[in-house]
């Protein structure tokens, strides 16, 4: 039986940016015109009363409740103090509730930040870099920049002293190390890159420089993050779970790794869905008629669709099974799999560009450890280039 660990709660279906990556509204998938645009009453109630279910079935002591969008500041504060005050009302004593909250930014004033303090609730904040970079892709419907209004939210976050992560889409057209430097002149200390979204049927641009733009990419921020000898400076998600992996101390996230995918999503009208990236293979594709208002959470983990995500990095194409780094990689990010012919059976698109990357960041931490330590973790350089 899967585990659940958490929701993700799409807790408004607007956004106040338009950015053109956007899997929510720019990439195919049109269902969110149909959805309210903000999570009512009756969807918040049914949430706590089938986690306290879930969480006494199963004996968890805690669970994480992720606000996500669209935009959830479009929200009122008076939404967020009345889940939370339902969570304490419904959920049985010994589940303690993790609060996070996705947000562009843009909306993060000062109360917000007070409020969000008050409430325990984390923050992760997009933005993709400087005024340039940024705008190239995170724009206003009128087709503005978005920069400032973010740059002020993370001011403010962090003159109030909230903790929050920054998550960047990443670009070729950006410079990794002036991007490194930009960040760390935010103080910054929890950053993440997801890779653009895409797929078989939708697939990168050809880069007329090089078969492995991306990992090129990733390897000159390695490079200058790994030599930072700043006791301070940030973590970067992807390359530490890379180097965890590396040394088999852990098991990974959705992006990489061995372990099983264990979250779900809601929509504001109650939908039970799996990944929301996932809306990239197809209009409505992520839809399986769950609700839940009518449908258990264990109803939810055995739909076809969460059952993919859940085993992604265990089910893999025969390509991946027979890959010397699939421990580590675990065939990459479910979604940049697809294709309409296959479905899930081919190596993400990113296949080259993860096993350049993997492979330089295994070579560098090879060089800085022992020949009794190498032996024991079984680690050997790899190579890379044809």
């Amino acid at each position: 039986m899967t585990h659940l660990k958490g929701l993700i709660l799409k807790v408004a279906s607007r956004c106040n940016l338009n950015c053109s990556y956007c899997y929510m509204y720019n990439l195919g998938d049109e269902t969110y015109r149909n959805q309210p645009k903000s999570m009512p009453d009756d969807v918040t109630e049914a949430i706590h009363k089938q986690v306290a279910l879930y969480s006494q079935n199963h004996q968890l002591n805690k669970f994480e409740f992720i606000f996500h969008g669209g935009e959830p500041l479009l929200l009122s504060k008076k939404f967020y103090s009345n889940f939370i005050e339902k969570a304490i009302q419904i959920l049985p004593p010994t589940v303690k509730p993790i609060y996070s909250l996705q947000t562009n930014g843009t909306l993060l004033d000062a109360k917000w930040c007070k409020f969000l303090g008050k409430k325990d609730i984390r923050l992760g904040i997009s933005l993709d870099g400087n005024k340039s970079i940024n705008d190239l892709h995170r724009l206003t419907h009128a087709g503005g920049s978005t920069f400032d209004a973010t740059l002020r939210g993370i001011q403010n976050a962090t003159s109030h002293k909230n903790p929050i992560g920054l998550l960047s889409v990443l670009t070729l057209k950006s410079n990794p190390v002036l991007l490194y430097k930009f960040y760390k002149s935010l103080n910054i200390k929890q950053l993440d890159f997801l890779w653009p979204h895409h797929t078989y049927d939708f697939p990168p641009p050809k880069n007329d420089n090089s078969t492995t733009p991306y990992a090129d990419w990733w390897i000159e921020l390695f490079k200058v993050w790994y030599e930072d000898e700043d006791d301070e400076k940030p973590n970067i998600r992807y390359l530490t779970q890379i180097i965890i992996n590396i040394l088999g101390l852990n098991t990974g996230f959705d992006m990489l790794g061995t372990a099983t995918n264990d979250y779900l999503v809601i929509e504001t009208d109650g939908s039970i869905e799996t990944v929301d990236a996932l809306k990239i293979c197809g209009n409505g594709f992520t839809k399986e008629g769950l609700n839940i208002k009518t449908h258990s959470f264990e109803d939810a983990l055995s739909a076809a669709l969460v059952q993919l995500y859940h085993k992604a990095h265990q089910n893999l194409p025969e390509k991946c099974q027979q890959c010397s780094i699939v421990e580590i990689c675990g065939g990459g990010f479910l979604p940049h799999r697809f294709s309409t012919k296959r479905r899930f059976d081919n190596p993400s698109v990113y296949c080259a560009d993860i096993f350049k990357i993997i492979g330089y960041v295994q070579n560098r931490i090879i060089e800085n450890l022992s020949a009794e330590t190498l032996e024991a973790a079984e680690l050997e350089a790899i190579r890379t280039e044809g």
